[in-house]
């Protein structure tokens, strides 16, 4: 199992040294900054799995730093506990409704800082795993959506298969009628769009109604197959 890494923010290399020595004693690995400008090199080449922000830094605010982690794609993602000296609730409040995922109090004792890591490494991977499954359930009915698409139409084209051989079967009872059956289609389908075109009956008449109308249309001499020849083909 690949070791989790804590990339490490803080403007003093005491304070970095520190948390990178107690880190790794929990079999981690950690990568240390002690600027702003030296972490956004770092991101540049390396995503970690974690990163630890002091709030109070030179040139660039923790809290402004935050922003451009969660509004850069790469970083948008990795959890984020911020590190301060004060206690403040206001301030713990605005970092945790920032985004960050945890907030952590200077001094910070050993036993809190692996506790807090562990959590938030903990929680991101139920987010990876929930993401993870929300795209195969997607990816599956996708699939599922597909596959009855296919055995929709594969069925359609059996009914209309279907349709077409009994008004053959049909029109072959009278041969007098040549082309009957096309005329019909024609006609049925020709009226339908008229109709539509006319704004009468338009939410019926759907490109797929007229489709099955001028299908069904066919059949409207089915009863030749049950008459008798002699009734069928009387003369006059």
């Amino acid at each position: 199992m690949t070791r989790p890494t804590v990339l490490i923010i803080d403007d003093e290399g005491a304070v970095t040294d520190v948390l990178a020595a107690s880190i790794r004693s929990q079999g981690m690995r950690t990568i240390c900054a002690n600027s702003v400008r030296e972490a956004a090199c770092i991101l540049d080449l390396c995503l970690p799995d974690l990163i630890l922000l002091d709030l109070v830094m030179p040139e660039v605010s923790g809290a402004d730093f935050l922003q451009q982690l969660l509004n850069y794609p790469p970083t948008s993602e990795v959890p984020v506990i911020m590190m301060s000296g004060s206690n403040d609730v206001d301030t713990m409040s605005t970092c945790i409704l920032s985004g960050v995922d945890d907030f952590l109090e200077k001094p910070i004792a050993a036993w809190r800082l692996h506790a807090r890591i562990r959590a938030s490494l903990a929680k991101q991977q139920e987010r990876m795993q929930e993401r993870h499954r929300i795209a195969t359930v997607l990816e599956e009915n996708d699939s599922l959506q597909k596959r009855l698409g296919d055995q929709t139409r594969g069925l359609r084209g059996a009914h209309l298969t279907t349709v077409s051989a009994l008004a053959r079967v049909a029109e072959s009872r009278d041969a007098t009628t040549g082309g009957h059956l096309q005329r019909i289609r024609s006609y049925v389908r020709a009226l339908a769009l008229q109709l539509r075109d006319m704004d009468l009956h338009a939410e019926l008449l759907t490109d797929a109604y007229i489709d099955d109308l001028t299908a069904a249309s066919a059949l409207h001499d089915l009863g030749k197959i049950g008459t008798p020849d002699y009734i069928l083909l009387k003369p006059g």
